[in-house]
């Protein structure tokens, strides 16, 4: 008697068991198997666990002809901006706050089992800090097969993923928007943009002080002495170098830009010591590749209502970065936004660049007051 109670509760808890990993599977609340997609329940993906592992599995399965990459700051843009250009299915690879060893393992998983044919790299300063590494969720060893079985297991095993798969559903049935779209890869800003319409924009003032400041005190931002040594930036060169040399051999057409940033950023790099490595490593990008560079002082890095906070351009004016590395005539681009740097004329540009810093004072920086410019 005795047994067949121990068999009846054994039956239930494997029932019960592969019901809930059964559930797991189909809502997929970090987008690992994509293999059911049922709109209002399962279609967008809220808390995932992390974003460096969901990105990849998406831009596999998206099977792109182009890739985008960078960190948040190319983020912002839809891949629909750039098919504008190239008519190839595009993904937005890009990671936020990465760094260069990073992109470069993504970028190199791609290139080897997809057909990429172009690549659209962004370039941001802080990627290349000795400082910025570790990140959560980034693992070599997924890019062996594309996967991770310990993905899988915290997906549809235990009390945590459970969890998960009841909040993406309540999410999807409120209609709560999803602040990336992973099918292409870009975010959405939605909740900004809620909270912008709903309060005006001071919310763009705080979040551009919150920005400032997080670069300030951040290691993985300008806060780093290691920083402050031009040759700290030397092995993530050289990884931007192994990046062009692959698009060559492959015949991948690459495209290099330094992403624009608010004007009090820009003065905070040299007023937190970083001038000569920025400058470096503006020079020796140069000598890898031509690059267009969109920073400084323009009509673009002084206009506050273009931006969601120092670091990021809203997503509609990307199309002035685009149509000027695209040559696109058509597309009224403000004339001093974005210039084509080469070898021959690196050092000229910089020299111009090292002219437009207005302040050197974090603490007048940080207040995010335009009267120092005059």
């Amino acid at each position: 008697m005795k047994i067949n109670i121990y068999k009846k509760w054994i039956l239930i808890f494997f029932l019960v068991s592969t019901s809930l990993i059964l559930f797991n599977f189909i809502i997929d609340s970090n987008g690992y198997f994509q293999l059911i997609k049922i709109n209002g329940i399962n279609a967008n993906k809220y808390e995932i666990i992390s974003e460096y592992a969901t990105k990849l599995y998406y831009a596999r399965c998206a099977k792109p002809a182009a890739l985008m990459l960078g960190t948040s700051r190319m983020m912002v843009f839809k891949p629909s901006d750039v098919e504008h250009y190239i008519n190839m299915k595009t993904y937005n690879l890009s990671l936020s706050g990465s760094n260069v060893y990073e992109q470069f393992n993504y970028f190199n998983y791609m290139v080897k089992n997809y057909d990429i044919k172009y690549v659209i790299l962004s370039l941001d300063f802080f990627s290349y800090s000795p400082e910025n590494k570790d990140k959560i969720g980034f693992n070599e060893r997924r890019f062996k097969h594309g996967f991770l079985l310990s993905d899988f297991k915290d997906a549809l095993f235990g009390l945590q993923s459970l969890k998960s798969s009841v909040d993406a559903v309540r999410n999807n049935i409120a209609g709560k928007c999803a602040q990336i779209n992973w099918t292409e890869g870009y975010s959405t800003w939605c909740e900004k943009e809620k909270a912008v319409q709903e309060y005006g924009d001071v919310i763009i003032e705080r979040d551009m002080k919150n920005s400032l400041k997080v670069f300030s005190t951040d290691p993985l931002g300008y806060n780093s002495e290691a920083f402050k040594n031009p040759d700290s930036i030397n092995d993530n060169l050289l990884l931007l170098k192994r990046i062009v040399n692959t698009c060559k051999e492959r015949g991948i057409t690459l495209k290099l830009y330094i992403s624009p940033i608010y004007k009090n950023q820009f003065d905070l790099i040299y007023a937190m010591g970083l001038g000569d490595t920025y400058e470096k490593w503006k020079y020796e990008i140069a000598q890898i590749a031509d690059y267009y560079d969109f920073t400084g002082r323009n009509s673009v890095t002084s206009d506050k209502s273009l931006w969601w906070d120092t670091s990021h351009l809203k997503a509609q004016y990307g199309k002035y970065i685009f149509a000027r590395i695209f040559g696109d005539n058509k597309t009224t681009v403000p004339e001093d936004f974005g210039i084509l740097i080469t070898k021959e004329n690196a050092a000229e540009n910089i020299t111009k660049l090292n002219t437009q810093v207005k302040s050197t004072d974090v603490k007048e920086i940080l207040l995010l007051n335009d009267d120092y410019d005059n």
